[in-house]
C-alpha cells in the first residue's frame, strides 16, 4: 500500500502603501544584524553601531506601523452614507469616524448645509420710521440670502474636491 501526501503552500509578501517603507526598513534592520555578527567575533565595537541603528530602524518601523495599522486594515472600507431629515446624504469616508474632530467637523458642516434663508420681510428700517413693504427691505434679504447660499455651495464644492481624485471613497455630499 502506497500513501502519499502533497503539501502547497504560497505566500505571497505585497506591501501596500507605506508598508513598502515599513517592511524596507526591517529588511535594513536584519541586515544590519546579521552585519554585526563578524564585528563582535573579531570583537570590533563596531558591531554595536550596527546593533544600534538596526534597534533604531526596528523601533521606528514598529511606532509607523502602528500609526498607519488602522487605516491599511480598512482600506477597503465602505463608504458611510447619512441622509438628514431633509433629504440631503451625506456620503462619508468611514475611516475618519474615530477622531473627535471628525465629528465636530461633521456638525458644523451639516450645521451650514441645513441653514435655512431669511423670510421676507414685512417692511424695512428707515432711521426713524418702520416703512412697510420696502422694496430695499427685500432687496437686502435675498442678497443676503444669495450670499449665503453662495458660501454654501463653495464649502460643499471644496467638501466634494477634498483628497486625491484616485481615491474611490472620496468625501461627497449630495442634495
Amino acid at each position: 500500500m502506497v500513501n502519499s501526501a502533497k503539501v502547497d503552500t504560497r505566500v505571497l509578501l505585497k506591501p501596500n502603501g507605506s508598508q513598502v517603507y515599513l517592511l524596507g526598513s526591517l529588511v535594513f534592520s536584519g541586515l544590519c544584524v546579521l552585519s554585526s555578527i563578524p564585528l563582535f567575533l573579531y570583537e570590533l565595537a563596531a558591531g554595536y553601531v550596527l546593533v544600534a541603528i538596526a534597534a533604531v530602524c526596528t523601533g521606528a518601523s514598529m511606532w509607523n506601523w502602528r500609526q498607519s495599522q488602522y487605516v491599511a486594515d480598512t482600506g477597503a472600507a465602505p463608504v458611510t452614507s447619512l441622509t438628514l431629515a431633509d433629504g440631503t446624504n451625506l456620503q462619508l469616508e468611514g475611516r475618519l469616524l474615530n477622531t473627535p474632530e471628525y465629528f465636530s467637523f461633521l456638525k458644523i458642516l451639516t450645521e451650514i448645509i441645513r441653514r435655512a434663508p431669511l423670510p421676507q420681510p414685512d417692511g424695512g428700517w428707515n432711521q426713524t420710521e418702520v416703512q412697510h413693504g420696502s422694496q430695499q427691505a427685500v432687496d437686502a434679504v435675498n442678497e443676503i440670502n444669495s450670499q449665503s447660499q453662495s458660501a454654501v455651495n463653495k464649502i460643499v464644492d471644496a467638501f466634494n474636491n477634498s483628497g486625491p481624485p484616485t481615491t474611490p471613497n472620496n468625501p461627497s455630499i449630495e442634495d
